[in-house]
């Protein structure tokens, strides 16, 4: 699946979408609104995600990709950590 994350100055919004073949629907099937902490380091990022993707029934082996929009220059960076050192795989980074 495709996590999908966009860093705000704010709010953090994660959305979690079945980008198989088969399904092709666009519809996330597990999101959540984190605050943003400007200061987060990659380990405390994924202890959040990976919290939320386990509270949605879901792991981090269920993420094959991940894309970042960010705001937020200092976490678009902590969180491609988080997402090579945690989830193995290197992120999309749009903004």
């Amino acid at each position: 699946m495709l996590l999908c994350v966009d860093i705000g100055n704010t709010h953090t919004v994660a959305g979690l979408v079945d980008d198989s073949m088969g399904s092709r629907d666009g519809v996330p099937r597990a999101n959540w609104r984190l605050r943003t902490h400007r200061d987060a380091t990659a380990d405390e990022l994924a202890a959040g995600f990976m919290q939320q993707l386990q509270l949605a029934g879901y792991t981090t082996d269920d993420v094959g990709a991940i894309i970042i929009s960010s705001v937020v220059p200092s976490l678009a960076e902590a969180c491609r950590d988080a997402a090579q050192r945690y989830v193995g795989v290197e992120p999309i980074i749009v903004g």
